[in-house]
């Protein structure tokens, strides 16, 4: 639930909450949940290989994101899981043919919903460290998946290792380097997924974005969320890219006929009122009480300095 925020007692206890703390809760509830959420292909024992994973991998990932690296935005181990969740079923539009996957190798299957949750761990709960955390995240993980964990690591392997098909590969390379390519059911690195593209003479200076690999990697992870209609925030230093990859991709990388976009900007003096204003502003009124985007298309609505605002 929410945060109590200044409501008096007398008002909390007519609504009947019970607080439970998140460290006892954990995240194997919302696991089991979500796991009834999945696309019909997959069968019962998928999604025991799923949960395999997660209880294998999570607990001990989540101890070097949150307590042997650094955050540069401080979060809870069961928002971390979630994002694990919400980019791993983002990525699994194919299971939504069961009659496509239900013709397909069996074990490339496996291959594919192993490689997938790795990619997706390695984006959610690795993306959430800092770039020596990184480093660190990179070569535990590589040891957990050969079932060669740290001392400090094994009281919290709590499941039993399982046997990853599809190694992320090494060649002095990092996890955050590849990404795993469906068709081929093997991992590539990033810098091979895109074709040069010649800058156009026609170019402006501030709009010419060079392909790197991070262009690339979060330029797919924008689209996969995006398309996906999944939450996401971009934390980082300044002058890294962030507002520019955003604004470039939803601007002219993602299809006009459905998505509407709005993009606005925090500062110091922007209060709740106002950024409604705003909002409400660049949507039509459906009826009365009611506003939207275009018929038929959904908005996505980019806020760039989100950090600005005093907190009300």
């Amino acid at each position: 639930g929410a945060a109590r925020g200044g409501a008096p007692p007398a008002t909390v206890s007519r609504c009947g909450m019970v607080y439970v703390q998140p460290s006892l809760l954990g995240w194997r509830p919302v696991l089991l949940s979500w796991l009834d959420t999945l696309p019909a292909a997959i069968t019962e024992a998928h999604k025991e290989q799923i949960t395999g994973m997660f209880d294998w991998l999570v607990p001990p990932c989540l101890r070097i994101a949150t307590k042997l690296c650094k955050q540069p935005q401080p979060m809870q181990e069961i928002n971390l899981a979630q994002s694990l969740m919400r980019l791993y079923e983002s990525l699994l539009d194919e299971f939504h043919d069961t009659a496509r996957i239900a013709e397909m190798n069996e074990n490339l299957v496996i291959v594919w919903l192993d490689s997938l949750f790795l990619f997706a761990l390695i984006w959610s709960i690795g993306a959430s460290v800092d770039e020596d955390g990184r480093r660190k995240f990179d070569s535990i993980l590589r040891k957990l998946l050969v079932n060669d964990p740290p001392a400090d690591l094994k009281i919290w392997m709590t499941s039993p290792a399982r046997k990853v098909t599809q190694l992320i590969p090494e060649g002095g390379m990092m996890v955050y380097d590849f990404m795993f390519d469906k068709p081929s059911g093997k991992w590539r690195k990033w810098t091979e997924t895109q074709e040069d593209v010649p800058i156009s003479e026609e170019a402006t200076y501030t709009s010419i974005i060079v392909p790197t690999v991070d262009t690339i990697r979060y330029t797919f992870l924008i689209d996969t969320f995006v398309t996906h209609k999944k939450n996401f925030m971009f934390v980082g230093p300044t002058g890294t890219g962030k507002t520019a990859y955003i604004k470039r991709h939803v601007s002219s990388g993602i299809d006009a006929e459905k998505f509407s976009y709005s993009f606005m900007n925090f500062s110091a003096q922007t209060s709740a009122n106002m950024t409604q204003d705003i909002i409400d502003g660049k949507l039509d009124k459906r009826k009365k009480g009611v506003f939207g985007p275009p018929m038929g298309k959904q908005m996505i609505i980019f806020v760039d300095d989100l950090n600005m605002p005093q907190v009300e």
